[in-house]
């Protein structure tokens, strides 16, 4: 369970609404200024079960948003991360964990 004070960071995160047909990106933000607890993983692992993830470079937790997706990906503080994987942890649809990796922009 999350608490209020763990949230100290703001993320944007972004849907791509690029023409799929031209192979082309464009990013809008879709969820301004969402308050969230951000983990950037020394070395980019993260551990799945009892699996490390060597791709992921860090672990985002926000109060759940309906829609999210690995379609979509996160800024925090000049950098973009890619959504990996989106994990209810409590499955109780409250929180979620949010698996990402670094994009060079």
């Amino acid at each position: 369970m999350l608490r209020s004070g763990e949230l100290r960071w703001m993320v944007d995160i972004e849907e791509d609404i690029g023409d799929d047909n031209l192979m082309e990106e464009r990013w809008r933000t879709k969820h301004p200024s969402v308050p969230a607890k951000v983990q950037e993983l020394a070395g980019g692992e993260a551990e799945r079960g009892v699996q490390l993830e060597a791709d992921i470079e860090a672990v985002v937790t926000i109060r759940a948003i309906d829609g999210l997706s690995p379609m979509m990906r996160l800024r925090h503080r000049g950098s973009t991360y890619e959504i990996r994987r989106i994990v209810d942890r409590t499955g109780m649809n409250r929180e979620l964990e949010i698996q990402c990796a670094k994009v060079d922009d």
